[in-house]
Parts: structure tokens; C-alpha cells; sequence
């Protein structure tokens, strides 16, 4: 993030997203949860679907997956069959509700990820999982979803 806005990244200690359990080892000795921020950085390009990040020995190929945010990314290796997802799927509670998160895309973001060929996704948070996770969080993700967002279009 170019700005290092913890309230954007929800990073701020108020909203409890970055939990002394998070970090497996302190940076330094007395180090808490509370004292962590993310710094602003020089963005040195901007990344857009389609993108492929050459690394020499491999090919990223970069897919904007909008819904948890409008310019979350995933990053996907074809030829190893892994996928980095971020922030966009992982095996805890996906968060769809946030000021920057609109549920359809998400939803498309998710019928997406199904049609991917991966034998490996590495999350932004928890663990890895193999495809069949992948196909049963997003189904876990999805049914809820579109309930939740049929009966708010129909409240309004």
C-alpha cells in the first residue's frame, strides 16, 4: 500500500485483525500485536490483470479478483499449478462486509477460482489446501453470499 493507511488494510489495533497469534516469531524482544503497522511504500508499478511476473525460473500470471476489496489480486503459476491467493480466499472467514467490498464480484471472483487449475493454494492467511479445499470454501463462501445479497436487493 502505498500509503500505509492502517485503516484501509485494517491493521489498526481497533479492528483486531492482526492478533498476537498471527506472528509465529517476534521481530524483537517485547514486540506485541499492537506495536504493528504497515509502513507506506513507492509503488513501483502498478499491477493489472493479465499481468505476468517474470522471475526467471518462473511465470506469475496476476488475476484482479475483486470482491474482498476492489483491487485484490491473485497471483497464479500455471506450469506448477500454484496459486497465491491473498486476501481473496483462505480457510477462515472470508470478510465481504468491508467498506471497500462489493458481494456480486466477490461471487464472480469465486465462480472464477473454480475453472483455476491448482493443486496448491497459498492463502494470505492460515494454511495451504489443495484443490478439493479450494472447491469446498468457495461453495461455503458462495451459497450464504447469495442469499445474504438477494434478500438485502429485496429489503431495499
Amino acid at each position: 500500500m502505498c500509503s500505509g493507511d492502517q485503516r484501509m488494510i485494517l491493521s489498526a489495533p481497533g479492528f483486531g485483525f492482526v492478533p498476537d497469534s498471527d506472528f509465529e516469531a517476534l521481530p524483537y524482544q517485547g514486540f506485541g500485536a499492537c506495536d504493528y503497522e504497515v509502513k507506506a511504500c513507492p509503488q513501483a508499478q502498478a499491477l493489472q490483470h493479465g499481468d505476468v511476473i517474470d522471475l526467471g525460473d518462473r511465470a506469475i500470471d496476476v488475476m484482479h479478483l475483486p470482491g474482498h476489496s476492489s483491487g485484490s489480486i491473485g497471483l497464479y503459476d500455471a506450469r506448477n499449478q500454484q496459486f497465491f491467493s491473498g486476501d481473496v480466499l483462505y480457510d477462515g472467514q472470508l470478510l465481504d462486509d468491508l467498506e471497500d467490498s462489493v458481494i456480486t464480484e466477490y461471487l464472480d471472483s469465486m465462480e472464477r477460482l473454480l475453472q483455476l487449475k491448482t493443486d496448491e493454494v497459498r492463502p494470505g492467511h492460515h494454511h495451504s489446501f489443495d484443490r478439493r479445499r479450494l472447491t469446498g470454501l468457495v461453495r461455503q463462501y458462495s451459497i450464504p453470499a447469495r442469499r445474504r445479497y438477494v434478500r438485502a436487493k429485496t429489503s431495499r
